[in-house]
C-alpha cells in the first residue's frame, strides 16, 4: 500500500492506515479517517522573539485590527481612540526604549502574535490573531514575557495587568485572579489582574 501525503497548514506528513490483521488476507483499517486525504489545521511552526526596529508600522496594524475585532464591541468611540492613540508610532517608539515587545511570527515572517510589557511586570498588550487562537501562542508569548522578567530581576514576584472583558475569562485560564472591580480609564473599561510567580 503506497504511503498517503497529507497536506498540513505548514507542514506535510506521510501516512497509511495503520493496519490489524484478520487472518491471512483481511486487512481492517483501524483508522479510517486516514484513508482519505484530509486537511487538519496544524499549530503553525511559530517563532517569538523581541521587536526591533521596523517592525513598528506592521505591529501597530495588527494590535489595532485585533483590539478593534475584539475588545472594541465593549467599548465606547473614547476608549477605541484612546487606543489607537496609545499605538500611535510615536508612542510605541517611546514605550520601545524600556519595554519588553515580543512578537509571534510564522516560518514565513507572518506576523501572528504580539505581547508588551513595562516596568518588567504589568504586561499591558498581548494580542494574537483569530485564526491561530487557540494554539498556545498568547501562553507561550507570555512565558517568554516572564522569562525576560525574572532575567532582567529574579526578585520580581508578580505580574500585573488589566484585562479587557473579552480576554477576562483567557487570563484566568492562565492563572491570574481579579484584584479590584472593573473600573473605566480613558473610555476602555478594564479589569485589574495579577499572577503571582
Amino acid at each position: 500500500m503506497a504511503a498517503r501525503s497529507l497536506s498540513f497548514q505548514t507542514s506535510t506528513i506521510s501516512a497509511w492506515p495503520p493496519l490489524i490483521r484478520i487472518g491471512k488476507n483481511h486487512p481492517l483499517p483501524v483508522l479510517r479517517a486516514f484513508q482519505k486525504q484530509t486537511q487538519y489545521k496544524m499549530p503553525a511552526e511559530i517563532s517569538i522573539k523581541r521587536t526591533v526596529s521596523g517592525e513598528e508600522q506592521a505591529i501597530q496594524s495588527f494590535v489595532i485590527s485585533v483590539f478593534d475585532e475584539f475588545v472594541g464591541p465593549d467599548i465606547s468611540q473614547e476608549g477605541l481612540d484612546s487606543f489607537h492613540y496609545f499605538m500611535s508610532l510615536e508612542n510605541m517608539a517611546e514605550r520601545s526604549k524600556g519595554n519588553i515587545q515580543l512578537a509571534a511570527r510564522t516560518a514565513d515572517g507572518i506576523l501572528v502574535g504580539v505581547a508588551e510589557g513595562r516596568d518588567n511586570s504589568h504586561l499591558t498588550l498581548l494580542f494574537v490573531d483569530k485564526e491561530f487562537h487557540g494554539q498556545g501562542i498568547g501562553r507561550r508569548l507570555f512565558n517568554e514575557f516572564i522569562r525576560i522578567v525574572k532575567e532582567n530581576d529574579p526578585s520580581v514576584e508578580k505580574i500585573t495587568l488589566n484585562s479587557s472583558l473579552f480576554a477576562f475569562e483567557i487570563y484566568r485560564k492562565m492563572g491570574f485572579v481579579q484584584t479590584a472591580p472593573e473600573f473605566k480609564k480613558v473610555g476602555i473599561r478594564c479589569i485589574p489582574m495579577e499572577l503571582q510567580l
